[in-house]
């Protein structure tokens, strides 16, 4: 079916197209590519995509696409959409991953890009000018903005660790007094994140959904869960990668270097570093407790064991974090004397390395 919908959509060039599976994502979507005949450059080819309605979030792909093209970002904006059956043809930006482009070289000046991009996304849905005018036909609202990143959808995210990593994956069940260490934990983490200055947030910015296409430039992927949150989620996305781990020093060189731009574009003193390294911190607490839940629910109940080798990267962060701040003492000892024993026994642990770049170029 999504075959012959791609054949309607380009008339006169899909003849003799060539037709090839790409590798899939965490979602239920599945890719594709078409080289098309007779066709040169960059519109040689397109990507289709097979994306469930019933699963995935296709108005808000296209509504995102639409969002960080105006406001100079550049992304896969979908050149055509079937809604129902989940359908989309999408420009093809090629198959560079920043990932990959770390194996061969430092990251500097594709981190300076980064966090140019981050700088721009943050500031979509602040300024009319920063507002698609043209919405998809199926959410023709003008004042369309990402859902917030509320209570309500951070707690859902934390409780994802108890359950789906402790439980599931550990095999451990929560006393009751666990159970309170973790929720203490959870109400504190939601209370830091709803005090930082909200802003259009990516949601999954890192180096495995930022693109280096042909021309040099980055482009960015899989922003259809964006949401208005806390201004430093997509920077610990980013500098605190599940992929990468970069040296302190070099991710507070990057730090600082974002709040030097932030602070000329926004043309006042604004953020201090010390309250950004702060939320920066207990941040990256949040969103490695959630990932550490979802990596275990991909394998568990998707049956997509590739996440497990990079649970102990997120476990690193953890273990990390944790013990430099002193309102997380009580949660750090339960998690240093019973979640990492426990979880240093696992094969998924005692077979993975941390991913650094020196051993990203092995």
């Amino acid at each position: 079916m999504l075959q012959d919908w791609c054949r309607r959509q380009l008339p006169g060039v899909w003849q003799q197209a060539q037709w090839q599976s790409l590798r899939g994502d965490a979602g239920q979507r599945r890719y594709y590519r078409l080289q098309l005949s007779g066709e040169s450059g960059p519109e040689a080819s397109r990507i289709a995509v097979s994306a469930p309605p019933e699963s995935e979030k296709n108005h808000e792909f296209v509504a995102m696409a639409n969002a960080l093209e105006a406001a100079g970002v550049r992304c896969p904006r979908p050149l055509a959409v079937d809604y129902p059956q989940g359908f989309m043809l999408l420009p093809d930006l090629g198959d560079r991953l920043l990932l990959d482009e770390l194996r061969q070289e430092g990251g500097q000046r594709w981190y300076d890009k980064a966090l140019e991009m981050l700088l721009k996304i943050q500031r979509c849905f602040q300024s009319p000018e920063t507002i698609p005018q043209a919405m998809p036909e199926a959410m023709p609202e003008l004042g369309w903005r990402p859902p917030p990143y509320d209570d309500r959808r951070l707690r859902e995210e934390l409780e994802l660790f108890p359950r789906w990593f402790v439980e599931e994956l550990l095999g451990h069940s929560c006393s009751d007094r666990e159970q309170a260490l973790c929720l203490g934990l959870f109400n504190l983490l939601i209370d830091q994140a709803l005090e930082q200055p909200q802003v259009c947030v990516h949601r999954d910015f890192h180096s495995r959904n930022l693109m280096v296409t042909a021309t040099g430039e980055l482009a960015t992927l899989d922003f259809q869960d964006a949401v208005i949150g806390p201004i430093s989620y997509d920077l610990v996305s980013l500098l605190r990668d599940c992929y990468i781990v970069w040296p302190e020093a070099v991710v507070r060189q990057w730090l600082r270097h974002y709040l030097q731009q932030h602070r000329q574009q926004d043309g006042r003193p604004g953020l201090d570093e010390a309250s950004l390294w702060s939320w920066f911190e207990l941040m990256g607490a949040q969103r490695h407790l959630k990932v550490l839940g979802i990596f275990a629910r991909l394998w568990l109940r998707d049956g997509k064991p590739g996440y497990l080798a990079d649970l102990r990267t997120v476990l690193h962060y953890l273990a990390m974090v944790l013990p430099r701040h002193p309102q997380l003492a009580a949660f750090n000892r339960w998690f240093q004397g019973q979640i990492m024993e426990q979880a240093s026994r696992q094969d998924w642990y005692r077979h993975a390395t941390l991913h650094t770049p020196d051993s990203l170029a092995t």
